[in-house]
């Protein structure tokens, strides 16, 4: 699984201190001195806002089993990340980010495609399982419609 926070100059951001089999991470969020001036922490650094801070959140405790990966050979595969990320269907958001690289964000989770000359890789992850087989089985039915070639397989992986 993997987290992206964007880099905000007002604020300092968070470091992951520590993680465990069980899928929980714990983590510790750096307070800007901007925030406790604003009054949107108090002098603990406790959120006055309203808004919930990332250490607040609760994870899912099982999300390992929330991801999988795999890789497609299909000729011409940039041509098909574009058909991916052209026309999505309508629950499903699409980014071409460059070229060779586009994301479908789900309402349950993301799938991220990259294309080389002869290869799919796709990466995706939900917040559970349903949701796993709900972005696959968009993945998998939209290529199928793409492609004039009846096989492909599908080898989804965990690593």
């Amino acid at each position: 699984m993997v987290f992206m926070l964007s880099d905000n100059s007002n604020h300092a951001g968070c470091d992951v201190m520590s993680g465990d089999d069980q899928g929980s991470i714990n983590v510790k969020t750096a307070v800007d001195t901007d925030d406790k001036e604003a009054g949107l922490v108090d002098q603990e650094g406790k959120n006055t806002s309203g808004n919930t801070q990332l250490s607040e959140v609760g994870l899912d405790q099982n999300m390992d089993a929330n991801y999988c990966f795999a890789d497609i050979y299909v000729r011409n595969a940039p041509v098909y990340l574009k058909g991916f990320t052209g026309e999505p269907d309508g629950s499903v958001q699409a980014e071409l980010r460059d070229s060779n690289k586009g994301l479908l964000a789900f309402e349950q989770g993301v799938c991220e495609i990259t294309a080389s000359s002869s290869f799919l890789t796709v990466a995706m992850s939900a917040s559970d399982n349903a949701g796993l087989d709900q972005i696959r089985d968009y993945f998998e039915q939209t290529l199928r419609k793409m492609s004039a070639e009846k096989a492909i397989e599908f080898d989804w992986r965990k690593k």
